[in-house]
């Protein structure tokens, strides 16, 4: 991966690259093309999406055990207002 040069905007640099990238056909036959992405209809929710990527990726759930308890114990949503 190269640097940005000076005096380019990010925004120009970042579309030069993905042009490129799609002329080498880097984004062809990736997993799910094609289909809907997962979960569009669920609430959006940053602690589960983050799980989510952890687990998809084997990696141990880095949420803190409080936060892991309270997406286990709908009890605890409404004793801390949710």
């Amino acid at each position: 991966m190269q640097r940005k040069p000076p005096r380019t905007s990010w925004e120009s640099w970042i579309e030069a690259q993905i042009r490129v990238f799609q002329e080498e056909g880097a984004f062809d036959n990736l997993p799910g093309a094609g289909k809907p992405l997962p979960n569009l209809d669920q609430e959006y929710d940053p602690l589960r999406q983050s799980s989510v990527a952890l687990r998809s990726h084997d990696l141990p759930d880095a949420r803190s055990p409080v936060a892991q308890a309270a997406v286990k114990s709908p009890r605890l949503d409404k004793r801390i207002g949710k």
